[in-house]
């Protein structure tokens, strides 16, 4: 059970690595290299064998490396809407409301 509750967080903090993950792109080739690339991170981050304390640090410097980035994509949305015209913006929010689901966090 504990090596599980482990691995579970160190995928999801693996996945927690990167601003965008790459997932959206239609490009197989691309996709798959992205799969590659979180497994060798993932393979990385589990090889350390992390003690419970180092597990708590990395989780919170995760959280913090995920709050930055939200502030950072919403003072870009913020600026990026600014300069669209009103077609241009409902076209974009309608888009944002269907966007990947793997690089947007809630």
């Amino acid at each position: 059970m504990k090596k599980s509750m482990v691995f579970g967080l160190l995928l999801a903090s693996s996945f927690m690595l990167n601003a965008h993950c790459g997932g959206c792109s239609t490009d197989s080739k691309k996709v798959s290299s992205v799969i590659q690339s979180h497994a060798k991170k993932e393979m990385t981050l589990a090889d350390l064998n992390l003690s419970k304390s180092q597990l708590k640090k990395h989780k919170k410097i995760s959280d913090d490396y995920s709050k930055a980035i939200k502030k950072i994509r919403a003072k870009y949305e913020k600026q990026f809407v600014k300069i669209l015209d009103k077609d241009q913006q409902q076209m974009y929010e309608k888009k944002e409301s269907t966007s990947c689901l793997i690089c947007t966090e809630n």
